[in-house]
């Protein structure tokens, strides 16, 4: 087996690789150059990633100056170098110039990539994080919205994961707002559309139908709670059985939130046709 490593050697090398890199660079391209300046970058993205911010910082400054000088304002590799310069501030603290970047940073992708670019949707993705972060939750919101609509328009099968993580994050927005009601409706609009192309024994199904329980408890639809969760709790334990780690989950969640009972929850014979009581009661 192999010790530890040196994990601070390891820095120094790659710092060091990094450096050489854009030395050759230079000297066989010129200071100007697109690998030049992507080579800078790399540097600049290395000190940070070690904690040298403020070194990096120096460098995506002029990475930026030379970027808009050599390609232009609006050009993609500009958009690069703004878009680190703006991650490098907001971890040095400078959150208002950070943001201001990046909201540049957008309208020109929009602009330039057009609206619903993956780049640009990545950049709106990201903003809507920064503008969270210092309590702008509409706008963060708004965003979020956008977002899961262009991942929406843009989907293919291969896309399906990064539309699904764009729409929870979206409904988690809205129950953290207290939007409970948009969330219950993207959630059901959700669940819809997986039943109509999974089936409605598909284990995403179940896992969103759980999910739409907890908005209806969320927002004092306690009875419409209590219903669904019973009726999951009988479809987990004849899809994946009554003793599965998700079934008893299910169960628990009924039990401690929807004020059943753990010999209610579940039909008498472990299986859903023996049904459950209406009122939860033991």
């Amino acid at each position: 087996m192999d010790g530890p490593q040196d994990t601070t050697k390891h820095t120094h090398e790659t710092v060091t690789i990094d450096e050489e890199i854009l030395q050759h660079k230079e000297k066989t391209l010129g200071a100007d150059h697109p690998e030049t300046l992507a080579a800078r970058g790399d540097v600049a993205y290395t000190y940070w990633a070690n904690g040298r911010i403020a070194e990096a910082i120096e460098i995506e400054e002029q990475v930026l100056a030379d970027c808009e000088r050599v390609f232009g304002a609006e050009d993609p590799a500009t958009l690069v170098a703004r878009s680190n310069l703006a991650s490098s501030y907001w971890s040095e603290g400078r959150r208002d110039e950070a943001v201001s970047m990046e909201e540049e940073v957008l309208g020109a992708s929009e602009r330039v990539l057009g609206f619903d670019h993956e780049t640009t949707v990545t950049t709106r993705s990201n903003l809507a994080v920064s503008y969270w972060a210092l309590d702008r939750r509409e706008e963060a919101i708004a965003l979020q919205e956008q977002v899961v609509a262009a991942n929406e328009r843009a989907a293919t099968r291969e896309d399906e994961e990064g539309v699904a993580a764009a729409r929870d994050q979206l409904i988690e927005s809205y129950r953290a707002a207290g939007m409970t009601d948009k969330a219950i409706a993207l959630e059901e609009a959700v669940i819809v559309g997986l039943v109509e192309e999974n089936g409605a024994d598909d284990i995403e199904v179940l896992n969103a139908r759980a999910t739409l329980a907890t908005s209806y408890r969320m927002a004092g639809r306690a009875a419409e709670a209590r219903e669904l969760q019973r009726e999951l709790i009988a479809d987990l334990a004849r899809v994946i059985g009554p003793n599965h780690p998700g079934t008893l989950a299910a169960v628990r969640t009924f039990v401690n939130s929807d004020g059943g009972t753990a010999e209610t929850a579940l039909p008498a014979d472990g299986t859903a046709e023996a049904g459950l009581p209406a009122d939860g009661a033991s």
